[in-house]
């Protein structure tokens, strides 16, 4: 059986050398993660900005929040014994972030970072200590709301009551895209923050300004924030029409793809029943058309490496009063085996594309392997070249029962065979 460890080592694409602090780091990088080439240009100007603003100072704790591949919170981890902070969180709410940046840290010996799938908005980890720093490589694709709502989190001052918080020289360090530098520096503005230090360049601008005293506030439950709601749409379902939350930051917030009108036409006419599980659930348009073809569900679990993508798949089953299904973010594939406990499942219906180098195919094979009933039948929905080496990797634990296809995508529906 195949392992996460396995299916990281797999996705190393190539690995760098850091220079930051007088130390050498080294950093694995991947294609399915941001800044796959090397040490972006945007967070090598925020290193640099700290280490010019900050030398010799330390910082108590440290957190990086959207922390992708781990480069600052990696390097700031690694700062001299004498500025080195006490404990270094890393957030993001990409699963395979988190196990990506816990495996570079190992791989540099910094044990003191602890890594958290958080989505980035209140309440979120933020590391305990004074004084403290909190830095954020700003995703620009996240939306207004939600960047809005990240810098007041990280600054403070985002109320009244946040505006009466002492300053304890603790500070916040944020990198932004230029085009959307404005939007920045009027969050600032706006939330009475001193400006430390700035720097610019024609595609980035870096800021460090002075924040308000926090308490530690714990991850956010399972709601889902606000601040990413985009509106609620009707679509139409295998079954009948249905209505679902969308969010920004995800595909299929208008119509359904192509991939998933597939899914849709093979769960037609399907009976599904027993324990469930989804991997890839999107805006939770599968999750919902799966419940939608069983009334003999027992349990349906969700998977996925998008913690955002768990919430509201979650809220719109609830929406269209479903199963309360259990949510596990997981970093690859093959991880739901044991997120997915001992108990086999009777159908798993994986909604996924292979990152460019990964072993993919031998992990769904390895997942149906481990995870799937006898009998069990497995929906996998990808490109059809995918599937077809798919197959050649499963051989005869696979047997094909149904398949619909549309513009070089594929639902193959298969039966495990025992």
């Amino acid at each position: 059986m195949l392992t996460v460890d396995d299916a990281l080592d797999a996705l190393e694409t190539k690995r760098v050398v850091y220079a930051y602090c007088k130390r050498s780091l080294s950093l694995p990088l991947t294609q399915a993660l941001f800044s796959s080439a090397g040490v972006d240009s945007g967070t090598h100007q925020l290193l640099s900005l700290i280490a010019q603003e900050t030398d010799g100072a330390r910082y108590d704790a440290v957190t990086d929040v959207g922390c992708g591949a781990g480069t600052l919170a990696i390097a700031l981890a690694s700062r001299p014994a004498g500025e080195r902070p006490s404990v270094v969180v890393a957030s993001d709410r990409d699963a395979l972030a988190t196990a990506w940046t816990a495996r570079s840290a190992a791989l540099n010996g910094l044990d003191h970072i602890t890594t958290v799938c958080a989505l980035g908005v209140p309440p979120m980890p933020i590391a305990t200590g004074a004084p403290r720093l909190s830095v954020c490589n700003i995703p620009a694709k996240a939306g207004h709301p939600v960047i809005e709502r990240l810098i007041a989190a990280l600054i403070g001052g985002g109320n009244a009551d946040d505006r009466d918080r002492p300053t304890d020289g603790s500070q916040a360090a944020f990198v932004i895209v230029t085009p959307l530098a404005s939007l920045l520096r009027a969050a600032i503005e706006r939330l009475g923050a001193t400006v430390v230090s700035e720097r610019s360049s024609a595609n980035h601008v870096s800021v460090i300004v002075g924040t308000r005293a926090a308490d530690h506030v714990e991850p956010a439950d399972d709601a889902l924030p606000e601040a990413y709601t985009r509106g609620i749409s009707e679509f139409p379902g295998p079954v009948r029409p249905y209505r679902a939350q969308t969010v920004f930051g995800l595909p299929e917030f208008d119509g359904l793809a192509y991939r998933t009108a597939l899914g849709f036409d093979l769960l037609r006419g399907l009976e599904i029943g027993g324990r469930v599980g989804v991997y890839g659930v999107g805006q939770g348009h599968l999750p919902v058309a799966v419940v939608q073809s069983g009334d003999r569900i027992t349990e349906c679990l969700l998977f996925d490496r998008d913690l955002l993508a768990l919430r509201v798949a979650r809220a719109n089953l609830a929406r269209n009063g479903y199963l309360d299904a259990a949510s596990h973010p997981v970093a690859t594939p093959c991880a739901l085996v044991d997120a997915g406990t001992d108990e086999p499942f009777n159908w798993l219906v994986v909604n996924d594309d292979p990152v460019p180098g990964s072993i993919w195919n031998s992990e769904i094979v390895s997942v149906a392997d481990s995870a799937l009933a006898d009998d069990g039948k497995i929906i996998v929905v990808s490109r059809t070249t995918s599937l077809n080496r798919l197959e050649r990797d499963a051989g005869r634990l696979l047997r094909v029962i149904d398949e619909r296809r549309m513009h070089g995508y594929c639902a193959r529906l298969y039966r495990r065979r025992r």
